[in-house]
């Protein structure tokens, strides 16, 4: 029986192209993604397990058996209908439900992305996403060059160590530049937060940052490069105040060892007072509940390195990032082309930086 290594993280790649579904390049995806790995150099922290011909039982117990960070479906999608998989009884076609496939994931609690690189499959990724932290999936059919192109520069990027959000983005920009006008296809969900009975979800806000200049964090040798984050407004109809939860997705990178370690986090801002402004009628002032920032990883990648104190200088990082922010109060508003803005006062004197949130799509 197969026993799940501590120190390897497996990639699950499925196929299902039975007939008589149209023939696709799955076995050139599969060289694709496993290419990625043998060029990377940290092929050794990785495992790739690649099932073919799958009926839904297969894929079950292979989930059980491997454990997968990740798990890669490729072949043929029927939107609402389900995703076709192959019948054990016939090799033809077995259409597993959304509900299954959610359910599934349930239960999968290992596994931290699921990638459908199959058609009209956005509504699965959707449904999987309620329980699984990030999901990919197409909002319509998909060309087989694109798909092909989305899964290159996607395990490009996981296999280099970046954020799973940071991997979409690599896909997308690999459709981009090799010029198919198919980029707006993929779509990534990301898991919803739960409300109490007494509050409601007045929105969600999605922030991108490449910085071309890395932000020092103290002495550690670690700085900042890149940065997402997704805001969730909430309201409690008990108490009438107001609640910010950003989820961020730092990308720290080490000069010093040539290595960059995605990090993730989870921030609650508490409204602590509220004005009306003549531009939207409601500004909210917030201070971030130390107690509930939760420190949440490195989204299942493992680290490795010779130098010894790099576990350390990592940890020391994140406080780094911990002390910055919650000193300073932040102000909300939405301006007037629907944008969240947040406004950080610092507490030093420091001039006060503005970001502004998109509405979310995902």
């Amino acid at each position: 029986m197969f026993t799940q290594t501590q120190d390897k993280k497996w990639v699950l790649v499925v196929e299902a192209n039975p007939p008589p579904t149209p023939r696709l390049r799955t076995n050139e995806e599969i060289r694709i993604i496993t290419d990625a790995l043998d060029r990377s150099k940290n092929r050794d922290e990785f495992g790739i397990e690649v099932k073919t011909s799958v009926t839904f039982k297969h894929f079950r117990r292979a989930i059980l058996d491997y454990q997968p960070v990740v798990v890669h479906i490729c072949g043929h999608g029927s939107g609402t209908k389900g995703v076709v998989f192959e019948n054990e009884a016939t090799n033809k076609i077995h259409l597993v439900s959304t509900t299954a496939l959610a359910g599934t994931f349930r239960l999968a609690k290992h596994t931290r992305c699921v990638v459908f690189n199959v058609c009209s499959s956005e509504v699965q990724a959707k449904e999987v996403a309620k329980h699984v932290p990030f999901a990919v999936g197409m909002n319509t059919s998909i060309s087989d060059k694109a798909a092909l192109t989305f899964a290159e520069g996607f395990y490009d990027g996981l296999f280099a160590g970046e954020t799973f959000p940071d991997c979409y983005e690599w896909g997308i920009n690999a459709i981009q530049s090799a010029g198919i006008p198919e980029h707006s296809t993929p779509r990534l969900k990301l898991k919803k937060t739960k409300l109490t009975q007494s509050q409601v979800l007045i929105g969600r806000y999605y922030y991108y940052k490449l910085k071309e200049r890395a932000i020092p964090l103290g002495k550690t040798g670690f700085a900042m490069q890149r940065f997402h984050a997704l805001v969730v407004w909430i309201r409690d109809r008990a108490t009438g105040k107001d609640t910010f939860v950003e989820y961020t997705w730092l990308h720290l990178r080490s000069f010093q060892d040539r290595i960059s370690v995605p990090y993730t986090s989870e921030w609650t801002f508490e409204e602590v007072s509220r004005r009306g402004t003549l531009r939207t009628g409601l500004s909210i002032k917030t201070v971030a509940d130390t107690k509930k920032i939760r420190r949440v990883g490195l989204d299942g990648f493992s680290l490795k390195t010779p130098n010894h104190d790099l576990a350390d200088r990592f940890e020391e990082a994140k406080r780094c990032i911990v002390k910055q922010f919650p000193r300073a109060d932040a102000t909300w508003q939405e301006n007037d082309r629907g944008q969240l803005e947040k406004i950080i006062n610092y507490h030093n004197g420091k001039s006060a930086t503005v970001y502004v949130y998109k509405k979310s799509e995902i």
